[in-house]
């Protein structure tokens, strides 16, 4: 997957596009909309289901951040905390 047209936050996605598989919701149809923090998060979760089975945690940390509204997904800070990471990142 290539990320370089989201390096910058601030800009909106001008004139280059990520597959519509890892456009998250929010952005479908919208011409130079924003990338927040939370298109990353949803991009993030898109990325883990390649990676193949997941447990239990795995597939809630998924839907968590897989909803529709950007709003309702959980941040970076709270990604960390979730159970899906416990013991996989340094408190």
């Amino acid at each position: 997957m290539n990320l370089e047209w989201a390096n910058n936050a601030d800009l909106g996605i001008g004139t280059s596009h990520p597959s519509q598989e890892y456009t998250p919701p929010e952005l479908v149809g919208v011409d130079g909309g924003k990338w927040t923090s939370a298109c990353d998060m949803w991009q993030f979760a898109e990325l883990i289901t390649s990676w193949g089975h997941l447990d239990d945690e795995g597939q809630q940390f998924v839907a968590a951040q897989s909803l529709a509204s950007p709003a309702n997904r959980l941040s970076a800070e709270e990604s960390l905390r979730n159970a899906f990471f416990k013991g996989q990142v340094p408190s």
